[in-house]
């Protein structure tokens, strides 16, 4: 368990902060911030990863694995079969849609991709399967 101190000290580091938008000699009035970390603190990474550190993953062994590093983070599925990837993708993104909006998050699917690995070297597997994330579709793509 977390001693009490610490747990005080991080409210105190977090609590209270505000920020302007200054453009030459206009400057906004202050706004509060409600949620993250303060951008370029040397604490701010490793806050952020234990802010994310429950993001829905997939860890179906031999099947389905995610990796995450910083604020990227890679799902890969493994099938013998496309029958049932769509499905389970799909699941996967639902979950993750879920999981981004109770903790205030967004991923913007353009800035994401999708890419289907196979024996064989049909490229069209990438077109033939549509993945959306907040109502956008995922851009497939052969190489990232």
């Amino acid at each position: 368990m977390t001693p009490l101190y610490i747990i005080k000290w991080l409210d105190f580091y977090l609590e209270d902060r505000k920020f302007c938008v200054r453009i030459e000699d206009f400057r906004t009035e202050f706004k509060h911030i409600k949620c993250g970390v303060p951008q370029g603190a040397v604490l701010s990474p490793t806050l952020f990863s234990i802010y994310i550190n429950d993001i829905p993953t997939m860890f179906d062994k031999n099947k389905a694995y995610s990796l995450l590093f910083a604020d990227d983070l890679v799902t890969f599925f493994i099938f013998n079969k496309s029958g049932q990837m769509e499905t389970k993708v799909k699941n996967y993104i639902k979950n993750l849609e879920i999981w981004l909006k109770k903790w205030k998050l967004q991923m913007h699917p353009k800035k994401c991709n999708s890419m289907v690995f196979n024996k064989s070297s049909d490229k069209s597997m990438n077109n033939k399967f549509k993945f959306k994330l907040n109502n956008d579709y995922i851009p497939s793509c052969n190489s990232i």
